[in-house]
């Protein structure tokens, strides 16, 4: 297990407590002392994205790449970073995506992202390449059949993932097989009954179904789970020693203590938080895991 340097723990302490500006500058003079600490830097993009600094926390993961280019969080960092901001691309991230794929192919997390970059990119080319048509019933699973694979594998290692279940809904919506996304909408609440998005298209559907007088949802609340899903990360992908937190929460960085594949990791068959991480509900952990 490696063990973290004293002022990454105490920048650690100081995520719990979502100061994310004093954890930044901690990492940032540690960082100073010691340029080769992958899990330093690992954080200190984590701090960025929280304050909302996306080419910062780029350049933080293009420092740890420099350290450990084949690192899988390292990698997931880089594509965060690019998929976040009003400069994002996932064009940029499919890449990067596929690369942490390589790194850790028993990752259930990889493979989520890159489904999700991968079906958004497949619409791009194909209305590129046709203008603003909808595909036809021919094409669509042309279109889509590469990111519907990625989700079921990201399913298959992690079948108690929301985040999984979600973009998975999200391929199959866009696909038009209602069938498969209402059977991911009533898996998304067995793991989450207090979904909002999934409890929203369940009751849509029951207003929809023949000779079923349900109400419908509220008009501020979308028909179905929206098309952008934001990756969760649990309070800077990381958590006190003190205690684990649950699958749910992104599955990344588990403890303060080491960080994964080098010594904690959430076990997907433990999909609800233990000890004092709590996560409030599992499609939002990446503000209430502390």
């Amino acid at each position: 297990m490696t063990t973290l340097h004293p002022a990454v723990e105490q920048a650690l302490a100081l995520v719990d407590f979502k100061r994310y500006d004093q954890a930044r500058a901690l990492l940032s003079q540690h960082l100073v002392e010691d340029p080769g600490d992958t899990r330093a830097w690992i954080e200190l993009g984590y701090c960025h994205l929280k304050m909302q600094q996306p080419e910062q926390a780029l350049e933080a993961a293009d420092e740890a790449l420099k350290i450990a280019p084949e690192d899988f969080y390292v990698l997931i960092l880089r594509a965060k970073a690019l998929t976040s901001g009003p400069n994002s691309s996932w064009r940029a991230a499919e890449p990067v995506l596929r690369e942490a794929v390589r790194a850790d192919p028993q990752h259930w997390y990889g493979y989520t992202m890159l489904a999700d970059a991968v079906c958004r990119m497949s619409m791009v080319r194909y209305f590129q390449a046709n203008g603003s048509r909808k595909p036809e019933p021919h094409e669509v699973d042309l279109v889509y059949r590469e990111a519907a694979d990625l989700a079921s594998e990201a399913l298959r290692l992690g079948p108690e993932e929301v985040y999984a279940h979600e973009i998975a809904h999200q391929i199959a919506t866009f696909s038009g097989d209602i069938a498969r996304a209402d059977q991911l909408e009533r898996a998304i609440l067995r793991l989450d009954p207090t979904h909002t998005e999934a409890l929203a298209a369940q009751t849509r559907r029951a207003a929809e179904a023949p000779g079923v007088k349900a109400p419908a949802p509220p008009t501020s609340t979308p028909p179905g789970l929206p098309p952008h899903r934001t990756p969760p990360s649990c309070s800077a992908v990381s958590t006190r020693p003190r205690t684990a937190c649950c699958a749910a929460c992104g599955g990344l960085l588990c403890s303060a203590s080491a960080s994964p594949g080098r010594g904690w990791t959430c076990s997907p068959s433990r999909a609800r938080c233990s000890g004092s991480c709590r996560c409030h509900s599992a499609s939002a952990c990446g503000t209430s895991c502390r």
